[in-house]
């Protein structure tokens, strides 16, 4: 019987991360650039995603030793569950109440929180659903302020950067996935890569 990366389960967490990928892209598009319209600070929006960091510094040093006695599964989809929920009553709030900058700060971190959980139990589940010898194929996965304040830059520009990217990422990974570089020649594409990075950027 032929090894093949696309099992079952493989399939399912594929499709399940790039909904959940498109996901984010929309709501943290939709939400940062919120803030900063209600609040016209760059501060205060520096802050929401500095806040939103926090969690995912903190929460895997103190829950993952716990979580390599629990099982996984339910921490991916109950994280889902209640992120969908939260966002449905974020909705219903703004609808009948006007913005809060606090409560924007603890709804981030709330978030936060739950994607750190959800980002701890992908990683440990992840490289366990790739065959042996499929690894290469498998891990082929998918400024707000500025664009807002910077004469020229427009929220529109930032949604193109964003899909740019998304486009860039899934190009390269269906490269790497259909191509096969030889072992010698990986540290010298790396290399002239990053020097490449570094001299525009």
């Amino acid at each position: 019987m032929k090894k093949t990366l696309w099992t079952r389960n493989f399939t399912l967490v594929t499709a399940a991360t790039a909904m959940g990928s498109a996901g984010a892209i929309f709501a943290g598009f939709a939400l940062s650039f919120l803030v900063f319209d209600e609040t016209g600070s760059t501060f205060a929006s520096a802050l929401i995603l500095a806040i939103q960091w926090v969690p995912g510094f903190l929460i895997p040093l103190a829950m993952a030793p716990v979580m390599d006695r629990l099982p996984r599964n339910p921490f991916l989809v109950g994280g889902d569950v209640i992120n969908g929920i939260l966002y449905a009553l974020a909705g219903l709030f703004l609808l009948k109440y006007e913005f809060t900058y606090r409560g924007y700060l603890v709804f981030s971190l709330i978030l936060a929180s739950l994607g750190a959980f959800d980002q701890l139990a992908y990683d440990s589940i992840y490289p366990k659903l790739i065959p042996e010898g499929m690894e290469e194929k498998g891990y082929s996965p998918l400024l707000i302020a500025g664009f807002r304040t910077i004469p020229g830059l427009t929220a529109a520009m930032y949604s193109l950067f964003s899909v740019a990217e998304f486009l860039g990422r899934s190009i390269g990974g269906t490269v790497r996935y259909t191509t096969e570089m030889p072992k010698e020649k990986k540290f010298g594409f790396t290399f002239a890569f990053i020097c490449f990075m570094r001299r525009w950027t």
